[in-house]
């Protein structure tokens, strides 16, 4: 079942074409560079197209309306309008031939292409101020290439805010311009709960120069469902009395299912993750550390909380409308914002826009140091059948002084979990190579420190004695009290539990000649003994006065570092919306069981389905995916559908019993963005009974999709059996 086009294919245009650009604007802050361009329409049906540029990196607005987000494809009355676009771009060099098919490039010019069903778009990497020609097509959902084309040319990447961030944010700044792996551990400290799933856990950079945040919990954890992954900077940021500080960072927002969560945390402590694991918070559910202030993004959603002495966590402000200011979140496309604090208010500006501006209650902050915290929390991301997501972000920092040392920071591991369990004093070992001469280049005096986290694996309940100890290169060291900074104070429990993480510092002396630390150049063994408790995250930090640090060996030249290629990747999801005249609830817990759904049908009936998009409920109106799909929240990028088939069998028949009752080819020309429609199913060629409906699709990359019913991820044993996973819908057949 494959539909032919009679569409006019877009043709390639002969000569020159520029982009236009706006009227150049002064820029200052966290906006983006400030000189627009639009590209020129081949036609009367092309998509209207406005680039920004910034640091390697290019922003494409594609028929998007500011304030109007929800702006659908009209797929028209034979069904063949756009349901997205296909944007190609190449450098724009000098060409050996002239040719009326490629007139800008020569023949070896490399290409790179992509499809979205998204209004805002990014192409990456760009070389900055390199020409490059950028070319926009409609895509229908048959994968065929409609209408017109925007073309043009433009000066590749701007580097002209990171450069003037760089010299602003004098307290801390990262651009991640780096290659790909771990980001720069001079830099960063990173930290898991052990509620993730430690098979789908990072923090990377790749290869287009920015980094990724990766978190998820997985379908076979016992112990806990709300996992985080969390990267502390290695600077602490001051707040001075009447000193407005800024905080600035590039963010593509987390807009999943309400199941995945951005938060910032500013708080006094020292800490590498807080027990704040409560989703929203509110009045008697109390976290570690307090007080503090915390910002998070969520869908469409910007708030910021405090953490008042108590440790709750309370609603400062909300603005639940991103999208309705012009600044609707979309993933895998960074937004840029600048937080603007004082010690008794705050302003959260996204691209230029005010989206949060509060006071901030007396008692929440103070004069002093504050720990940074960048978190993705995942609250039971399984249970829709999602095994991880991803934020993209760039270009973090904030100004005020600069540190006055630098961290040398030694790891178990980078991928995985180093988790070990201790039970009435059993002792558990874990080993730390440190291949370096540890010793000051200056007179100056280091100092190290062993550093790890403390956290329930089951749920039962930890114990603290005054026994607990650590053991390293002979010395025993005791394993401080956990302590709580909220008034009253929190239980050992509230601070130590299968979702919530305390984090526990040892001072092991100086380095060096003379020095009093128990460490050796090359492997060091740390033993733990505990009445009860599992630590993980375990790493030794040596602190030298800056101008004093000897060679160092980062954990990205010892461990192995998990990045895109190393995840799962996730099918497109797939779903029947409606069979006969009996609509399907998305959230049905359909399972397999007649008794839960059994559609009554006869006759020639519509199959209605829905493949890696979201429609209003006129079909011939289809909204763009607004709602991240599998894809997009693991990987960030919409590989595109080649086909998709519906099939149906006996209840209760094997996979040989199977019928594929209609298919259609979804890659005409290149693989479709998203795909609605609907199938005829002819019920009278099969006996009368009980049937079950299944449908199935595969993308251009050759996953199999994901079904897209509500409590999917609850049937599963392991996030590895997603992709493809039969989830059938039944129905009586009675002719």
């Amino acid at each position: 079942m494959k539909h032919v086009s009679t569409c006019a294919r877009a043709t390639f245009v002969a000569g020159t074409v520029l982009i236009a650009a706006t009227t150049a604007q002064s820029h200052a802050g966290n906006e983006p560079t400030a000189t627009p361009f639009t590209l020129e329409q081949s036609g009367d049906f092309a998509p209207s197209v406005t680039l920004l540029r910034d640091d390697r990196v290019a922003t494409l607005e594609l028929d998007y309306e500011v304030g109007n987000p929800w702006t659908p494809f009209d797929l028209g009355p034979d069904g063949l309008g756009p349901v997205g676009y296909r944007v190609t771009w190449w450098p724009l060099e000098r060409r050996t031939k002239f040719t009326s098919a490629q007139p800008w490039g020569s023949l070896a010019t490399p290409r790179k292409s992509k499809v979205t069903a998204l209004r805002r778009t990014q192409i990456q990497p760009l070389e900055n101020d390199r020409p490059y020609v950028v070319q926009v097509e409609y895509v229908n959902r048959f994968g065929e290439i409609v209408g017109d084309h925007a073309i043009g040319t433009f000066p590749g990447g701007s580097s002209e805010r990171v450069d003037q961030l760089r010299t602003e944010m004098t307290g801390f700044f990262d651009d991640f311009n780096r290659p790909e792996g771990l980001p720069d551990e001079l830099k960063w400290n990173t930290t898991f709960s052990q509620t993730n799933d430690p098979e789908m856990q990072a923090f990377f950079v790749n290869k287009q120069f920015h980094t990724h945040t990766v978190a998820g919990t997985p379908r076979e954890q016992l112990f806990g469902d709300r996992g985080q992954t969390t990267h502390r900077t290695r600077n602490r940021m001051t707040l001075e009395d009447g000193v407005t500080r800024r905080i600035v960072f590039d963010i593509d927002g987390v807009n999943f299912a309400n199941r995945a969560i951005w938060y910032l945390d500013l708080v006094q402590d020292e800490t590498e993750i807080t027990s704040h694991v409560n989703v929203g918070g509110g009045t008697g559910v109390s976290g570690h550390p307090s007080p503090g202030l915390r910002f998070s993004l969520a869908g469409q959603k910007a708030e910021v909380y405090r953490f008042n002495d108590a440790g709750e966590q309370l609603l400062i402000e909300s603005n639940p409308g991103l999208e309705w200011d012009g600044v609707q979140t979309f993933p895998n496309v960074r937004r840029s914002v600048e937080i603007q604090l004082t010690l008794d208010h705050v302003t959260m500006i996204m691209d230029g826009v005010t989206i949060l501006d509060a006071p901030v209650p007396a008692g929440t902050l103070s004069i002093g140091e504050y720990t940074v915290l960048w978190t993705a929390f995942g609250y039971n991301t399984m249970k829709v059948a999602m095994p991880y997501f991803l934020i993209h972000w760039d270009n973090f920092g904030f100004d005020g002084p600069a540190s006055s040392s630098t961290v040398h920071n030694y790891r178990t591991q980078v991928a995985g979990t180093d988790l070990v369990r201790c039970d009435a004093f059993q002792p558990e070992t874990v080993t730390i190579d440190m291949p370096d001469d540890l010793s000051p280049t200056t007179s100056a005096d280091a100092t190290a420190r062993l550093v790890f986290v403390r956290q329930m694996n089951n749920w039962d309940f930890a114990q603290w004695t005054p026994q607990d100890s650590v053991t390293i290169g002979g010395v025993s060291y005791p394993i401080p009290q956990p302590v709580s900074s909220s008034v009253p104070p929190l239980g050992l429990n509230q601070l130590i539990n299968s979702n919530a993480a305390y984090s526990s510092y040892i001072d092991l002396g100086t380095v060096g000649a003379g020095g009093t630390a128990p460490l050796v150049q090359g492997l060091n063994d740390i033993t733990f003994s505990a009445s009860r408790c599992a630590f993980h995250n375990i790493h030794i930090e040596v602190r030298y006065p800056n101008g004093s640090e000897p060679t160092y060996t980062p954990p990205q030249l010892i461990h192995d570092v998990p990045v895109h290629s190393d995840f799962m990747k996730v099918g497109l999801p797939a779903r029947i919306k409606r069979i006969g005249d009996v609509n399907v609830d998305n959230n049905p817990w359909f399972s397999n069981f007649p008794e839960n759904f059994n559609a009554p049908v006869s006759g020639v009936i519509d199959v209605d389905v829905l493949v890696n998009g979201h429609d209003s409920h006129n079909t011939i109106w289809m909204l763009r995916s607004d709602y991240v799909s599998s894809t997009l929240a693991s990987a960030g990028e919409n590989p595109g559908i080649r086909w998709i088939e519906l099939s149906i069998r006996p209840d209760g028949g094997d996979e040989n019993s199977a019928t594929i009752i209609a298919s259609i080819d979804t890659q005409a020309e290149v693989a479709a963005p998203q795909f609605s429609g609907t199938f005829l199913f002819d019920t009278s060629q099969f006996p009368n009974g009980v049937y079950e409906l299944s449908i199935l699709a595969e993308d251009a990359r050759g996953i199999l999709s994901l079904p897209d019913f509500g409590g999917v991820g609850e049937q599963l044993s392991h996030s590895s059996q997603l992709n493809g996973f039969y989830y059938p819908l039944h129905i009586t057949i009675s002719n």
